[in-house]
């Protein structure tokens, strides 16, 4: 009966067996999660440059199709929650007037928006009166800039 009992614990596993394979997990989790953060960091790096884009081309089209001028205004702050937002005259507030275009826009918050102005203004044509650079980065990885100019 003793032999039975020695051959059902040979077949189990210890639980040092166990603390070892959890302890080489946790450190191949480990080595994975900088470039998973960096992916993350891109993604959302990329995220903002697109949204940022569309809403100055959306911004540029409204001025030509409704022959007014739009400003473009970006908000930072010590927060770093900084965002986007429109202003359009009063005759042409509706919801529809910017539709490929974010009328308030959030950007996330592992990205940081620098720029040399905080509104852009848009003439009836589209144009810029005066050119502008957005600078977005990354709060996550310093290294990760972008920079938009809008002429």
């Amino acid at each position: 009966m003793n032999h039975q009992i020695n051959r059902a614990y040979a077949r189990g596993i210890t639980a040092l067996e166990l603390l070892i394979s959890l302890a080489c997990l946790l450190v191949l989790v480990g080595f994975s999660a900088p470039p998973m953060g960096f992916m993350s960091a891109r993604s959302d790096m990329n995220s903002a440059v697109r949204n940022l884009e569309d809403s100055i081309d959306a911004a540029r089209q409204a001025a030509r199709a409704y022959h007014s001028d739009i400003a473009l205004h970006l908000h930072t702050g010590p927060d770093h929650q900084d965002s986007l937002s429109y202003s359009v005259p009063s005759l042409i507030k509706s919801t529809d007037m910017i539709e490929s275009g974010l009328l308030d826009y959030s950007f996330p918050e592992s990205v940081h928006v620098m720029a040399d102005r905080e509104t852009i203004r848009f003439d009836l044509y589209g144009a810029v009166y005066s050119p502008a650079e957005i600078v977005l980065i990354s709060t996550a990885d310093e290294d990760l800039v972008e920079r938009i100019n809008v002429q």
